[in-house]
């Protein structure tokens, strides 16, 4: 005869095996959702005069988790723009752990930072702006992000 508080073996093992099948299911057939930051240059696209100049400021937009990190690569048509300056002025970046640098022959700009506790939550947080001389006409020639 059973105790009440007492099960067999054989009812515990099968017990054992469901609760290990519940937790399975949990851990890798329940979706989580999240949401990811994304960086925006803006303005995104224009008409620019050869000898004018131009500033592209990137954008930190995360609507409801903290991010707490930025980096990536910047590519531009280095046949079509010179960078003069690179300004970290307003960023939201506390410390660069890879300060803002750039070369002009590969048309690249390389930046890496961390944002501070509390981090960043909202649209529009600014990174850096990037300053271009158009050393030829630019219709509508994206500038890319790489690597975020």
């Amino acid at each position: 005869m059973y105790s009440p508080f007492s099960l067999p073996n054989h009812i515990l093992k099968n017990k054992k095996i469901i609760l290990f099948g519940l937790l399975f299911a949990f851990l890798f057939f329940v979706p989580f959702i999240s949401s990811a930051a994304t960086l925006s240059l803006s303005p995104s696209s224009g008409n620019y005069n050869v000898g004018s100049s131009l500033t592209i400021n990137i954008y930190a937009n995360s609507a409801d988790q903290s991010i707490n990190a930025a980096s990536g690569i910047i590519s531009f048509p280095s046949d079509k723009l010179t960078i003069t300056s690179v300004s970290k002025s307003g960023s939201i970046i506390g410390f660069w752990v890879q300060e803002p640098s750039f070369t002009n022959t590969a048309g690249t700009v390389n930046f890496e930072g961390i944002i501070f506790n509390p981090g960043f939550t909202g649209s529009s947080g600014k990174i850096l702006s990037i300053n271009f001389n158009v050393k030829n006409k630019l219709n509508n020639r994206k500038v890319k992000v790489n690597r975020i």
